[in-house]
C-alpha cells in the first residue's frame, strides 16, 4: 500500500505527494512479469516456457512502462478513499523519482469535485412573468396559417413584392467568370422575403415574364471569404411570376386547418390556448435563468478550471462551427481568436458549471433524481421530433456517451421546477418586449 500526503493547491486544486515502497513496486512488476511470460511465443520455445532472464531483455521496457502505470493508478484510488476526495480531471503526473532501492515517489495533481452547500434556494423573490395573449398576437398567428394554406396563381403582370417568382440566374465575378455556387435554374423565390442577399429581391420588381435584367450587388463584408464584399454581377431571366391567394377567414377555413374545428372562433380558442402554453415553456425558461442567477450570487464558489476550460472550449467550438456554416469568413480576425472567444465565453461557462454543481447540490438534498425511464422518455422526444426510431437514438446516444448529458439537463429541469414550486413570485410583471412596445407606441 503506498502512503501519501495531500495539499492544497487551491480551491479545487490538491496535489498528492505519493510514496511507494520499492517492495511494494517489485511486486507489480514480477506479476506482470509473470503474466508477461504466459502469453510471450517465441521461436524453440511452447507458451508459457520462455526463460524469464529472456522475458527480461525482450520486454524490459514494456514491462517497467506498465508497472509504473499500474503503480500510479494504483496509488491514486488509496489516496481517493484515503482522503475522500471526487476528482474531476485526469491527475497530472509530476516529481517522479524511481532511484534504485529506494522508494518510488512522485506528485499527482488533480481537480476535484468542490465543496458546495447550497443555501436559500427556498423561498427566492421572482417576478412574475405574464403569459398574457393580446388579440394581435393570435391574428398574426392566423395569418401565418393563411400563408401555409394560400394557393398560388400564375399572374400576367409586371412583379412586385410578395409574388413568387420562378427564375433563372447566373453570378459573375469582375473577371466576367461565372462563380460556381451562385447559380440557379427554375430556382423559386419570394419578393420581400429577405432569403437572398441584400438587394437581389429588391432587383426583381417592375418584371414581366421573359425579361432579362443584368445588375450588380455587392455582397456582405461578412459573407464567405469567396465573396465577401466583392461585387458580384448577375443575369436574371424571369420564367413565371405567381401570386399568393389568400383563404378567406371563414368556417371553411377553420376547417381547412382541421375538421375538428366548426368555426373561426374555435380555431381562434385552440391558436390562443397554443400561444399560452408556448410563452408558459418561454417563461420557465426566463424563470429558470433568473434561479440560477440568484444562487449563484448567494452562494459563492470555486470551481475547477479543468471544467471551466473544457466547457468553454465545448462553447468556442460550437460558435466557430456555426459562424463557418454560414460562410462568414473568420481568417485573420481578432473577434475570432482562440483569446477573444474565451473572453467572451468564460463567464458563461462559468455560470454553467456553477449550476450544474448548484443542481448536483440541491438535488441531493430534496432527494430529486431521474430514473431511467425518464431517460428513455426524453429519448422518445428527441426521436419523435428527429422522425426516427427511439430505440435507434437509445444505442446511438450510449454509445456516444450522451446519456450522462440527458441525465444532467432533466435532473436540472427538475430542480428548477421544485425551487419555482417553492418560490415566492411577487405581482410586478414583467413585459415581453412586445408588450412594451405596443405600450410606448400608444
Amino acid at each position: 500500500m503506498s502512503e501519501s500526503v495531500i495539499e492544497d493547491a487551491q480551491p479545487s486544486k490538491k496535489i498528492i505527494h505519493v510514496k511507494v515502497a520499492r517492495d511494494e513496486f517489485n511486486k507489480i512488476f514480477e506479476n506482470n512479469l509473470i503474466i508477461a511470460r504466459k502469453s510471450l511465443k517465441l521461436p524453440g520455445f511452447r507458451a508459457g516456457k520462455v526463460p524469464k532472464q529472456l522475458v527480461l531483455e525482450k520486454m524490459k521496457d514494456d514491462l517497467q512502462k506498465e508497472s509504473v502505470e499500474k503503480t500510479v493508478e494504483k496509488s491514486f484510488k488509496e489516496a481517493m478513499a484515503k482522503w475522500n476526495i471526487y476528482p474531476v480531471s485526469q491527475p497530472i503526473l509530476s516529481n517522479f523519482k524511481n532511484e534504485k532501492d529506494s522508494p518510488f515517489t512522485f506528485d499527482l495533481t488533480v481537480d476535484v469535485k468542490p465543496e458546495v452547500s447550497i443555501k436559500e434556494y427556498k423561498g427566492l423573490k421572482l417576478k412574475k412573468i405574464t403569459n398574457k395573449i393580446d388579440d394581435e398576437e393570435i391574428d398574426h398567428a392566423i395569418e401565418h396559417l393563411r400563408e401555409t394554406y394560400a394557393e398560388t396563381v400564375e399572374i400576367d403582370r409586371p412583379s412586385k413584392k410578395g409574388d413568387l417568382l420562378t427564375i433563372n440566374f447566373a453570378g459573375y465575378n469582375e473577371a466576367g467568370k461565372k462563380i460556381e455556387g451562385a447559380s440557379g435554374k427554375d430556382f423559386l423565390t419570394e419578393i420581400g422575403s429577405k432569403k437572398m442577399i441584400p438587394g437581389f429581391e429588391e432587383n426583381l420588381i417592375d418584371l414581366k415574364v421573359g425579361d432579362k435584367k443584368s445588375f450588380s450587388i455587392k455582397f456582405p463584408v461578412n459573407y464567405n471569404k469567396n465573396l465577401a464584399g466583392k461585387a458580384v454581377r448577375f443575369d436574371v431571366e424571369i420564367k413565371k411570376i405567381a401570386e399568393k391567394k389568400l383563404p378567406e377567414l371563414n368556417a371553411g377555413f377553420a376547417k381547412m386547418v382541421d375538421p375538428k374545428y366548426k368555426d373561426m372562433q374555435e380555431l381562434k380558442k385552440e391558436i390562443k390556448k397554443e400561444l399560452v402554453k408556448q410563452k408558459d415553456e418561454k417563461n420557465k425558461t426566463m424563470y429558470k435563468e433568473t434561479i440560477f442567477e440568484q444562487l449563484v450570487a448567494k452562494n459563492p464558489f470555486d470551481i475547477p478550471e479543468s471544467m471551466l476550460v473544457s466547457e468553454s472550449n465545448n462553447m468556442v467550438n460550437s460558435y466557430i462551427r456555426n459562424v463557418t456554416y454560414r460562410g462568414v469568413d473568420i481568417e485573420g480576425k481578432e473577434e475570432f481568436t482562440y483569446k477573444s472567444l474565451r473572453k467572451k465565453f468564460d463567464p458563461i461557462a462559468e455560470k454553467r458549471v456553477k449550476s450544474t454543481f448548484i443542481v448536483l447540490d440541491i438535488a441531493e438534498k430534496e432527494k430529486i433524481s431521474v430514473s431511467n425511464s425518464e431517460i428513455a422518455e426524453e429519448i422518445s422526444k428527441e426521436a419523435a421530433y428527429y422522425g426516427k426510431d427511439p430505440k435507434t437514438v437509445y444505442k446511438d446516444a450510449e454509445k456516444n456517451g450522451r446519456i450522462p448529458d440527458i441525465r444532467i439537463l432533466k435532473l436540472e429541469e427538475k430542480v428548477s421546477d421544485f425551487i419555482l414550486k417553492n418560490a415566492e413570485i411577487v405581482d410586478e410583471t414583467i413585459q415581453t418586449e412586445k408588450e412594451t412596445e405596443r405600450e410606448e407606441k400608444n
